[in-house]
């Protein structure tokens, strides 16, 4: 195993000098400047994961990180990444000696080597925020070390620490739900005979403890005890997920989506030439249920519970277990539980990986010519590390990972969204004009594909608004900011783009129609305070600008930016004394000293 771990390190060392990729801010901005102390740090074990989700377990490991160092550091994420996916391996080696009972050696070391260079789970140790995926998968490993231990007296002690181990998998990320059915059916098949009361008695109430476990870690503790957060978005009548099994509503379709979605993850897996950060069902849209795609799945599925049968009742634990492992563990992902998000996810078929490679590996070492057993299981190997070192070279940093994907995922609303926003930070950040100016129209160009997909959203359209006000198009940012307001006509930053655009665009009555409609949502918002003010002064209008600011703080005397407003008027009717004397309420209600354009003593 001492070989494995460095033949990890050298494939994943480059990693240690990648930048931070993508969604890597769901981590990081929890954390950064937060955790001074490591009562902070234990505080993210209250905290919700993304608003939707609650996976503790790494964000304490980033906490622990931030507070000993003092910040985040991309380069030792990325080591500490690998080094817990070399723990995993290891953890994998050992569970597969214990379900082998050391009797298949060879077998269980071509499944790790396998396992650890798998192309699917390049972007587990790549992506630093997967990294809840990383101990998910070590406790589920350690866990079931414990588990699948005899149901005796003597292990109950043994089991119970099993149990927390799962607790701990769970809260680090669910996909270790698949442990629900695998433990009670492994202690059904583990040993002859399968159909004894005793032991059908023992298996059920093994699958009904593991399940209310995870039922109420689900329901009462992130439910009820780890605060809500905003779930609204921006999206329109996208769903989040874009995932259209969000809205099956029948069984049987279902059931169609889950053996596609399976037979799309096999492809993943065992033939990897197709991995991308996202998908998105307009990527794979799920076929009908009366269909040769789903008729031919469900073939290939039936023909491997055959096969499992067969193992079974001939004692090819190896196989069997694969199968079971493999089946078990990927139904999590299977969009019948819950639709993923993009139809199907890479970091999600992670718990499964490693039974498959067992499957693999078992079916090849069955050759009666051992040499070519050998020889196939090295090309298989070889294939695997170099598609794993390419993959590995895609998760440099967000931009890298978004050129090499992104032409491949146009018919994704969700793989262009993520896309364009990547493209307009890169654009934000560049020093040189010439590529701020191509990243901005890579930008525009992700927006609009997006908009090609659903016309009928509000974030896109706003997108590709700003980004042809950037780029000095006002007439076609007007059209794309009016098709947002077509959707939701109450976006406050939609009505405030629009005011902007006009105001360029010197149109003053225009601009002014539309702060005032943003400004009737939210009156307490400074900058459109400040625009309607400047709008009104810069018109020729001087007593409405006035008056204007004269009216909020006669409501609300606390209004800082109405006295800053009145402050510049006064400046620009070169009086003085007056305009100090707003400028000194406008800080007293909270504006900066060094944002006043005049000395205050």
């Amino acid at each position: 195993m001492l070989w494995v771990s460095l033949f990890i390190m050298v494939l994943y060392f480059p990693t240690i000098f990648f930048d931070f990729s993508l969604d890597d801010f769901l981590v990081t901005e929890p954390v950064d400047g937060k955790i001074q102390t490591l009562s902070d740090a234990f505080g993210l074990w209250t905290q919700r994961f993304n608003k939707v989700d609650y996976r503790p377990v790494s964000m304490f490991s980033f906490g622990l990180e931030y507070l000993i160092l003092g910040k985040l550091h991309p380069g030792v994420s990325h080591f500490v990444n690998v080094l817990l996916w070399i723990a995993v391996v290891w953890s994998g080696y050992q569970l597969l000696q214990q379900i082998t009972e050391n009797k298949q050696p060879k077998t269980v070391f071509w499944t790790v080597l396998l396992f650890s260079c798998l192309p699917i789970n390049v972007e587990m140790v790549a992506s630093i925020k997967s990294r809840d995926n990383l101990f998910s998968l070590l406790f589920t490993f350690w866990s079931l070390r414990l588990l699948i231990l005899p149901l005796k007296k003597e292990n109950l002690l043994k089991h119970a620490g099993g149990l927390t181990l799962y607790f701990l998998a769970l809260v680090a990320k669910l996909d270790a739900a698949g442990l629900v059915i695998f433990t009670p059916i492994y202690h059904l098949i583990a040993t002859s005979p399968i159909f004894n009361v005793k032991k059908l008695a023992r298996s059920a109430l093994f699958l009904y403890i593991l399940f209310m476990i995870t039922f109420h870690l689900r329901m009462n503790v992130l439910y009820n005890f780890i605060a809500t957060g905003d779930f609204t978005t921006d999206i329109g009548k996208v769903t989040f997920t874009e995932n259209p099994a969000a809205i099956f509503n029948h069984s049987i379709d279902k059931l169609a989506a889950a053996l596609y979605t399976n037979i799309i993850y096999l492809q993943k897996i065992l033939i990897p030439f197709d991995l991308r950060y996202y998908y998105g069902f307009k990527y794979y849209e799920f076929p009908a249920f009366i269909s040769l795609t789903i008729l031919s799945a469900s073939v290939f599925h039936f023909l491997a519970i055959g096969v499992l049968g067969w193992a079974i009742v001939n004692k090819k634990k190896a196989i069997s277990v694969g199968i079971l492992g493999y089946i078990c563990f990927i139904a999590y992902a299977l969009n019948l539980a819950a639709p993923m998000a993009g139809v199907v996810a890479d970091r999600y078929a992670a718990q499964s990986t490693i039974w498959m490679m067992l499957l693999v590996s078992s079916l090849l070492m069955m050759i009666p010519q051992k040499k070519i057993s050998v020889a196939l299981l090295t090309m298989l190997l070889v294939f695997f590390s170099c598609v794993s070192a390419y993959r590995v070279t895609a998760w440099k940093d967000g931009i890298t990972l978004i050129e090499r994907d992104a032409p491949h995922l146009e018919k994704s609303y969700e793989g262009m969204r993520i896309a364009a926003s990547v493209y307009k930070t890169e654009s934000d950040s560049a020093k040189d004009e010439t590529l701020k100016k191509a990243y901005l129209q890579k930008a525009l160009h992700c927006a609009q594909k997006a908009n090609e997909i659903y016309p009928q959203n509000t974030l896109m359209n706003s997108y590709e608004g700003s980004y042809w006000f950037e780029l000095g198009n006002y007439e076609k940012a007007i059209e794309k900011f009016r098709d947002a307001l077509a959707v939701d006509s109450n976006k406050i930053n939609t009505l405030t783009f629009l005011g902007d655009v006009f105001y360029t665009s010197r149109q003053p009555d225009s601009s002014l129609f539309y702060y005032q409609k943003a400004f009737a949502i939210n009156k307490n918002n400074p900058v459109l305070i400040n625009n309607i003010s400047t709008v009104y002064y810069e018109s020729g209008q001087k007593q409405a600008a006035l008056q204007f600011n004269l009216n909020l703080i006669e409501k609300d005397s606390t209004t800082g930016a109405a006295w800053e407003n009145l402050g510049y008027y006064y400046l620009a009717e070169k009086d003085s004394a007056m305009a100090i004397q707003h400028f000194k309420k406008a800080i007293q209600y909270g504006l900066s000293p060094t944002a006043i354009p005049v000395f205050i003593k």
